[in-house]
């Protein structure tokens, strides 16, 4: 499903302004206040005790979608890069304490161990 037939399953009432009312979209991101805006709020604020944001980093919601989307795979690549590392860790720290086991129990018959043990 693209973006925009995911942004056309948004109920209206999701991107209506909750300032400035039904006749009013939603159609910008201002990043310096984290929140959504309507042209309305962009330009005159979004009540009569704050200024409006146009001298705020904004985007429209269709790029600070793919902004946000893109700073969650960066980060979910992040994640997946330290698991991996994990996970090999994990298997090389088996293999050791399974080679210290075998020698353990090699020490524990009498045997010597062969410098391949260690």
């Amino acid at each position: 499903m693209s973006p925009d037939e995911k942004m056309k399953l948004l109920d209206a009432e999701d991107t209506t302004c909750h300032f400035h009312g039904h006749e009013f979209q939603v159609v910008f991101y201002c990043h310096t206040c984290q929140k959504l805006l309507c042209p309305q709020c962009l330009t005159r604020g979004q009540s009569s005790t704050s200024s409006n944001h146009t001298n705020h980093v904004y985007l429209e919601v269709k790029e600070a979608v793919e902004v946000a989307k893109d700073d969650i795979e960066k980060i979910l690549a992040k994640i997946m890069d330290q698991f991996n590392h994990k996970k090999i860790m994990k298997i090389k720290l088996q293999t050791r304490l399974q080679t210290l086991k075998d020698i353990l129990m090699l020490v524990e018959a009498g045997i010597a161990p062969t410098e391949d043990s260690t």
